[in-house]
Formats: C-alpha cells, sequence, structure tokens
C-alpha cells in the first residue's frame, strides 16, 4: 500500500473515530456523575454533534483527497486545538485526566495526517 493510498484509509479511519467519539459524547453524563465533576448535559451533547459531523465530514474527505483537502486540514486544526484545551483542562481539573490520555491520540492522528498530506504532495 503507497502512501496515497494509506492516507485516504487513514483519514476515513479518523472519521470514523470522530463519529463513535461523537455518539459516546452522548453518553458520558453518568461518568460525569459518579466521577462527581458537575456537568450540563448541552456540552456533551454539543461536543457529540460537532465531533459526529466532522467524522461524516473526514469520511467524505476520503472520496477526493485533492478537492476536499480543507476538511483533513481544518480536522488537523481542531484535534491540535483540543490537546491544548485537553492539557488546560487538566491543570484546572486534574479529574480529568483521563482526557490527556484521548488527547495522545488527538495529537498523534493529526501529525500523521499533515506528514502524510505532506508527503503526498498536497501541500504545494
Amino acid at each position: 500500500m503507497d502512501k496515497s493510498e494509506f492516507l485516504i484509509k487513514f483519514i476515513k479511519f479518523s472519521g470514523w473515530v470522530e463519529i463513535t467519539a461523537g455518539i459516546m459524547f452522548f453518553l458520558v453524563d453518568p461518568f460525569m456523575q459518579i466521577m462527581g465533576i458537575p456537568n450540563f448535559f448541552f456540552w456533551n451533547w454539543f461536543a457529540g454533534v460537532m465531533m459526529f459531523f466532522m467524522g461524516v465530514l473526514l469520511l467524505y474527505s476520503g472520496k477526493d483527497v485533492e478537492k476536499y483537502k480543507i476538511i483533513p486540514v481544518v480536522s488537523i486544526i481542531f484535534r491540535f486545538t483540543m490537546v491544548v484545551v485537553a492539557i488546560i483542562t487538566v491543570i484546572i481539573e486534574p479529574r480529568f485526566l483521563f482526557v490527556a490520555f484521548v488527547s495522545i491520540y488527538d495529537f498523534f492522528s493529526a501529525l500523521l495526517t499533515l506528514i502524510l498530506l505532506k508527503q503526498c504532495g498536497y501541500f504545494k
């Protein structure tokens, strides 16, 4: 499998991960209650909907990465930004340490996507 083919498969995989994570956000409220963290369900649902549709867009961009390159680029920026947000969150509220572990995936998947886009010539 060459890099271009792997990039397409990885973008689609990332789309499915985002869709799955988005659905899981709808179910996070009981876990927040168990951990004793105040929560308002709107934020979980908001994040879930956002992640779900980011995943749908990533899946769609896999059809023609050149034409829809902006979608993985925005996803990269989003995921790098969320790593910063996760670090700040853990500093403010240490009970969210699990968020730091999730953001390890965000960081490395965004970095891998960025490297693959560059190596495959999508940034000219």
